[in-house]
């Protein structure tokens, strides 16, 4: 590992031994449709938004966007999917288009687009690596009457979900804050920046649900404590395994048949580490 990111430390939150296999062992872990999916939505988000800071150049067709980038991971990847999945993946993205969600997307965009997946590298003090990270969108958005100076910065992160998010999870919240507190360090802000996600919501009928997130001091705190306790959980070796993740089933953890393999258990000697007391 040359850096820490906000995606390796939720893994292994998640679970330690599928980060262990990516991260530490270096395994290569298959693509899955959702993946898929939701890089090809961030794609057409990436068209529009340089549509919106190029308007003297040729514009980018943001449906063929998402079509070419499915094509081409579909091309790399095929044998990563059974056909069924290429199949429900390919049926998805066309429902998407012919509801003309990015044409849904255009129509709620409320901010000045300035930079889009910008790589930011943030220096926690004492960490061995920095953390890297790449915002979907920093954008400005000027409301003088409500906003502190520094509070004009927007940033945002594309998300898609099966259904309507209810509550921001603390993972996002990790996420947008490691993106924040390196825009402030790089801007010399005293003020939080504003943060959003915008998320496709992958109902029969799809929308778009904006979800501004108020992020404090003590979010931020947050995170660079979660971070530091990352590098002492790498530096230990401790890397337990996870298997009431959400994600632990041959569907959702592409390592899921190794790790079971390899953690199976013998009575014999389960039995040898305890006693009755």
């Amino acid at each position: 590992m040359k850096h820490y990111s906000n995606s390796a430390l939720s893994k292994r939150v998640d679970c330690g031994q599928a980060f262990k296999y990516k991260y530490i062992d270096q395994q290569h872990e298959k693509t899955k449709p959702s993946l898929i999916f939701g890089s090809a939505f961030d794609a057409a988000i990436n068209a529009v938004h340089y549509n919106m800071m190029n308007k003297d150049l040729p514009q980018l067709h943001y449906d063929q966007v998402i079509l070419n980038y499915f094509n081409q991971e579909k091309n790399l990847l095929e044998h990563e999917l059974d056909k069924e999945e290429w199949d429900a993946l390919e049926d998805m993205i066309l429902n998407m288009i012919d509801h003309q969600v990015m044409l849904e997307f255009e129509e709620i965009i409320d901010y000045v687009p300035k930079e889009i997946q910008k790589k930011i590298t943030l220096k926690i003090h004492g960490l061995a690596m920095p953390v890297i990270g790449y915002p979907d969108l920093i954008a400005e958005r000027k409301e003088p009457a409500f906003q502190e100076p520094g509070q004009e910065v927007l940033i945002i992160d594309g998300k898609t979900s099966g259904r309507k998010i209810s509550q921001v999870s603390h993972g996002y919240k990790q996420q947008l804050s490691t993106y924040v507190l390196a825009i402030m360090r790089e801007k010399g802000l005293k003020n939080i920046p504003s943060a959003e996600l915008r998320v496709l919501v992958k109902t029969k009928k799809p929308y778009w649900q904006v979800i501004p997130v108020h992020l404090t001091a003590d979010d931020l705190g947050l995170a660079i404590e979660a971070y530091r306790e990352h590098e002492l959980a790498i530096a230990a070796n401790w890397f337990p395994l996870n298997r009431g993740s959400v994600f632990c089933s041959k569907k959702n953890c592409r390592f899921y048949e190794q790790c079971h393999d390899e953690h199976r258990s013998d009575l014999h000697e389960i039995l040898s580490q305890v006693s009755y007391a």
